[in-house]
């Protein structure tokens, strides 16, 4: 189906939405029989030049909660494009144990899906590692987000906790027999 879309003049520079959708109703059944209907849509992004504003911000980055039994961590940022412009941002999230040794290097937003200007955009990740951790954890986000040629950057630091019980537990009573004898 050809589709012919018109710019208007005064139409402002940055990023514009739209939809595109085709339905096709089942045909009715004068006596038993089966009919197929369907629904297609698309979403059809412009970009009108001028003076776009490519702005972007991590709002909070945070875990599920500060301490955990395992290495077994989800990640949550919110990002807010202040932009006129679809954002999708993208790099890397590093976890760092008490020693700052790098034990984790994920790709956050590896599917690189996009923040719609003016909104603020939950993303989801997951640390998961078979070996046992223990201590403070520091995790690193660093984003870029975009044209090619200035892309630009932002960054956020969170800090959180892995205490296993089969460690905590038998420390404590090892503690209290000590204190108490």
């Amino acid at each position: 189906i050809p589709v012919q879309v018109k710019i208007p003049e005064d139409a402002t520079p940055g990023s514009h939405f739209s939809g595109i959708f085709v339905s096709l109703e089942p045909p009715k059944m004068r006596e038993s029989g089966v009919g197929v209907g369907f629904d297609v849509g698309n979403i059809v992004s412009i970009r009108v030049s001028g003076d776009v504003n490519e702005n972007a911000l991590i709002r909070s980055f945070t875990t599920g909660r500060p301490i955990y039994g395992s290495t077994n961590v989800d990640f949550l940022a919110n990002i807010e494009n202040k932009g006129n412009v679809l954002v999708r941002p993208t790099g890397p999230l590093e976890v760092y144990n008490m020693f700052n040794e790098k034990v984790a290097n994920l790709t956050f937003n590896e599917n690189e899906g996009g923040v719609f200007p003016g909104v603020t955009r939950e993303f989801l990740l997951n640390w998961s590692d078979d070996r046992v951790g223990f201590g403070r954890y520091k995790a690193i986000l660093s984003l870029s987000y975009g044209a090619p040629g200035s892309r630009a950057t932002i960054s956020s630091t969170l800090y959180f906790w892995v205490l296993p019980a089969k460690i905590i537990w038998p420390a404590l009573i090892v503690l209290a027999i000590l204190l108490l004898s």
